[in-house]
């Protein structure tokens, strides 16, 4: 993990000033590095062929739909793993502000995963909020380009405000709560084996799910997508054709009898 510049992020560990963001992102690093070199489940090499089963290609969770994921959680839970991989095969990963990004996801995680279904907003309603708020950050007076949602996941417009970028990833930070082992030790422990999974699939040499494959997934999910698709489309007919069948077969019975 570009390992001559690391004792730079290993400083910055210790450093209270750096962010929490920060912070997040650099403790999962850590843990990653420390896997370097060990013993890993065996990767899935050729799994394209074995996700076109309906289930999360995240968790494994069995799913009732052509979905690649069990939820917001798990989509976001692989995205980071790729985005660090990535990092890691360019040089970037020691990079602070790169390091920060995974800190937001984790922080993101931590509680749950962004609700990205039910914060969701269409772009008319995104630009009508901009418009209201006559483009301003609600909290600096700068350019806003984002729509936050002020409390919880509701879109009603009392609770929508303009942003600029660095206001709204503030905002983010600061509601983020940091646990301790003291303060919660099962909270705390719970956070930590997610940071040690994600770790792991991090530092695996090769990916250990398809979904972590950072050169080939973007391509392959919308093959898996469409390979699950038509599975339940034959699923589908075989249905009603059993149905058709049962129908008929009671029509027979029915008349037998009334012979």
């Amino acid at each position: 993990m570009v390992k001559h510049k690391w004792r730079s992020c290993k400083a910055a560990l210790s450093n209270p000033r750096t962010s929490k963001l920060r912070l997040a992102g650099l403790r999962v690093l850590e843990l990653a590095r420390d896997m370097e070199g060990g013993v890993f489940p065996e990767s899935l090499k050729d799994a394209e062929g074995r996700y076109v089963e309906l289930d999360c290609v995240n968790c494994d969770a069995k799913l009732q739909n052509a979905k690649l994921y069990c939820g917001d959680y798990c989509q976001q839970f692989s995205g980071t793993v790729r985005y660090a991989r990535k990092a890691i095969d360019e040089g970037r990963i020691v990079k602070a502000e790169v390091q920060e990004g995974i800190g937001q996801r984790l922080l993101m995680l931590s509680g749950g995963g962004y609700p990205t279904d039910r914060r969701a907003l269409t772009k008319q309603e995104r630009e009508a909020i901009l418009i209201r708020d006559h483009r301003k950050c609600q909290e600096c007076g700068r350019k806003a380009t984002e729509v936050d949602h002020i409390r919880g996941d509701s879109s009603d417009t009392r609770n929508l405000r303009a942003l600029c970028k660095n206001c709204n990833q503030g905002a983010a930070v600061e509601n983020a709560r940091i646990i301790t082992r003291e303060e919660d030790p099962i909270e705390w422990e719970r956070i930590f084996e997610m940071y040690e999974a994600m770790a792991q699939r991090i530092a695996a040499p090769l990916p250990l799910r398809f979904c972590d494959d950072h050169l080939n997934w973007r391509k392959a999910q919308y093959s898996i997508r469409a390979a699950r698709k038509a599975m339940l489309r034959e699923i589908e007919e075989e249905e009603e054709e059993t149905d058709f069948v049962d129908v008929d077969d009671y029509l027979y019975n029915a008349m037998q009898k009334n012979d």
